[in-house]
């Protein structure tokens, strides 16, 4: 589904501008002046104002339409991370990820990739589904041991069984922050790509990457970050060419800069 929202958000009557920005340049989109209008957003994005997911969603689906996949790719993927759970977001990134790879190639995303685009309310539930499911296991468990009383055996199997639990909900929760926030991922944002062996511009080429292709930035190396493929090879590329998504700085909520 394309399309690119209007919304307006509530502010206080001190920060009612970045609101203003947001719905003037959606009045553009609509009418047609559509250049108009992704620079008015661009700007927003470079303010960081309260607006600017907003913005970058708009961006992100104004780009798809365009066929432009690497900022199409880039701006979703800052919207995703803004919206949390947002299902419009999820939907226009899975097709703009879709027009990335052609049939030559096959995309595996990784786990924190998969962690990262969870939504707070699921991850929430999760751990709550997980600790019961530990408990009852723990409870049936010395429940069936007859030589005990079963009711103090199932409280005090549940009581252990919260144990594990925890320990295994909060290497969960610190697994998801890292994804968040931990891990720099960066978009291909040019059409001939290459990831070399070597930082060096005569190096031998190990594969060809596609504009709108995600890349795990593991270090930098002069004019070239060293990047790893998601279930692919490791390599160089040129700074030049991938643009750095994530972890996105976090937006102010009053509308101040």
């Amino acid at each position: 589904m394309f399309r690119v929202i209007l919304l307006s958000c509530m502010f206080s009557a001190t920060a009612a501008t970045p609101a203003q920005v947001l719905d003037r340049a959606d009045r553009l989109y609509l009418q047609g002046r559509r250049q108009e209008a992704m620079e008015q957003w661009e700007r927003m994005v470079a303010k960081k104002d309260v607006c600017s997911p907003l913005a970058e969603y708009n961006l992100g689906t104004a780009y798809l339409k365009q066929g432009d996949r690497g900022k199409a790719v880039l701006h979703l993927l800052r919207a995703t991370l803004l919206f949390d759970g947002d299902r419009d977001t999820a939907t226009n990134l899975a097709v703009a990820r879709s027009r990335v790879l052609g049939p030559g190639r096959s995309g595996n995303k990784t786990w924190y990739q998969d962690l990262r685009e969870v939504s707070s309310d699921k991850l929430c539930i999760s751990m709550l589904c997980l600790a019961w499911l530990f408990s009852l296991i723990a409870g049936l468990a010395h429940a069936i041991d007859f030589k005990k009383k079963i009711a103090g055996s199932i409280f005090k199997s549940l009581c252990l069984g919260l144990v594990p639990a925890l320990v295994f909900n909060t290497a969960l929760l610190f697994a998801t922050v890292y994804a968040k926030h931990g891990v720099v991922t960066g978009v291909v944002m040019e059409r001939r790509t290459m990831l070399q062996s070597e930082p060096v511009d005569d190096s031998g080429k190990i594969l060809n990457l596609v504009q709108g292709e995600e890349l795990e930035i593991i270090g930098e190396k002069d004019d070239f970050l060293k990047v790893s493929v998601p279930g692919g090879p490791s390599g160089y590329v040129k700074k030049t060419m991938v643009e750095k998504v994530f972890p996105v700085p976090t937006w102010p909520q009053d509308g101040r800069k």
